[in-house]
């Protein structure tokens, strides 16, 4: 009836062979599929990249043992690209600091348009069912 993976899908090289296993093997006809997957658009990844930094560490969004990243967008495509249609993306914010939020408004005053709902999410969680033919 139900597979959940929490904080799994990034750890997979190729995520959607796996998630077609999940939908031919272990779900029923519109089970659901939870998912957690961490957002690699965050300020904090965005911020170490105008830096220069593009830094593994033990946990976290660029945990070293992550070989997939995502973005909203990218988790869409492979949901719908794997037999299951999307019931519910909740992101999970952290406000952004400040001196970011500063930035940012210098940043759309020079016309550049930001997407701050993409910064301010950490992880998406996803409810999705399987798609019946």
């Amino acid at each position: 009836d139900c597979v959940t993976c929490l904080d799994v899908l990034e750890h997979f090289s190729e995520p959607d062979v796996l998630l077609r296993h999940i939908a031919n093997m272990f779900l029923k006809d519109k089970g659901t599929l939870l998912l957690n997957l961490p957002n690699v658009g965050h300020w904090s990844i965005v911020e170490d990249l105008l830096n220069g930094h593009w830094d593994y560490l033990p946990g976290g969004t660029l945990c070293n043992t992550h070989v997939r990243f995502f973005t909203r967008h990218t988790i869409i495509d492979l949901l719908e690209n794997n037999g299951f249609v999307i019931e519910t993306i909740t992101p999970v914010k952290s406000p952004l600091p400040e001196a970011t939020e500063r930035y940012l408004s210098f940043i759309e005053s020079q016309g550049k348009p930001i997407d701050r709902d993409s910064l301010e999410t950490v992880s998406f969680r996803v409810i999705a069912q399987k798609h019946i033919d």
